[in-house]
């Protein structure tokens, strides 16, 4: 009996830190990027505008943050994109909804 409880506590623990993800800003447009924040492996971009957490703000994203490199590259390449081109962007962060740890981001006008 033990074993079925720990088992099921730990999935739904696991379900509980899955879930803490979310948006942290909708909305927004980008105003300034940082190819590297920290001197770590990671970017960073200021946004302006849009609504959640971490609108008007600066918000990081850490290579160790997306699935691949490839990934990664691919979210620094939209960040100047949408700088470059005005966009309205969302940002989404898988681990919880702090400003540091963003690893999606969909561009739209």
């Amino acid at each position: 009996m033990k074993t079925i409880t720990i088992g099921l506590a730990s999935l739904l623990m696991t379900s509980l830190a899955q879930a803490a993800g979310g948006y942290l800003v909708t909305g927004a447009t980008v105003s300034n990027v940082f190819n590297t924040s920290a001197n770590l492996p990671q970017f960073a971009i200021t946004v302006v505008g849009g609504t959640g957490p971490c609108a008007n703000t600066t918000i990081v994203f850490p290579q160790s943050s997306a699935p691949d490199a490839d990934t990664f590259k691919r979210a620094y390449a939209q960040v100047l994109l949408a700088l470059t081109n005005g966009m309205h962007i969302n940002v989404y962060n898988f681990t919880d909804v702090t400003c540091n740890f963003a690893s999606y981001i969909n561009l739209y006008q």
